[in-house]
């Protein structure tokens, strides 16, 4: 027997001998995108770990396709690294900031903040840099 998922994600060609389809019974529809494996809306979770050195990750969620930013700010407001400035589809993503500014300088130990940007919402986290 042979299962197949509808949302599972493989390359190649897949050969059958005898092949038999069962339909199970429908309980639910769902109009949203979590049934897919989307997620229903934007989503800036706290990076880990937190607080870090020298690195830390960063996970957001994109219900929809679209132009994306994900800035680094210090205390004072200014901009210490761009992640991502981008359109990227909808979907889960991880990016590591690895504690350097826009030149590759290590940054000083400190609060800093992180910023996702689109076209439909704002979202914002703080993290701790400890040396």
């Amino acid at each position: 027997a042979v299962r197949l998922h509808v949302y599972a994600r493989f390359t190649g060609t897949v050969y059958f001998d005898d092949l038999q389809v069962k339909v199970l019974d429908v309980t639910d529809v769902d109009d949203g995108n979590e049934s897919n494996g989307l997620p229903k809306t934007y989503e800036l979770a706290n990076n880990y770990p937190n607080p870090f050195n020298p690195s830390t990750n960063i996970h957001f969620a994109l219900p929809r396709a679209g132009n994306v930013t994900l800035v680094i700010y210090n205390m004072l407001g200014q901009k210490v690294k761009t992640l991502v400035d981008e359109s990227r589809a909808a979907g889960r993503y991880e990016i590591t900031w690895n504690g350097t500014d826009e030149h590759g300088q290590i940054v000083g130990s400190g609060v800093y903040f992180y910023r996702l940007k689109s076209e439909e919402a704002v979202l914002t986290r703080k993290m701790l840099l400890i040396k």
